[in-house]
């Protein structure tokens, strides 16, 4: 949902979903960093904290 949100130009709902799917473990953040350039979020500061939280915790 995020991407959608992100694709649509809702930042801040694409955000607030992706925290959600972070909390929850979806497995759709590693992708995060790719899609990210796509839908124009990449760039957005909050996204790039939430992607290296994930990073971390993955790894």
């Amino acid at each position: 949902i995020g991407f959608v949100e992100a694709a649509l130009g809702n930042r801040d709902q694409a955000i607030e979903q992706f925290r959600k799917g972070y909390a929850d473990g979806s497995e759709m953040l590693l992708f995060s960093k790719l899609y990210g350039r796509y839908y124009g979020i990449g760039k957005d500061p909050r996204f790039q904290q939430l992607v290296r939280q994930a990073s971390r915790g993955w790894s």
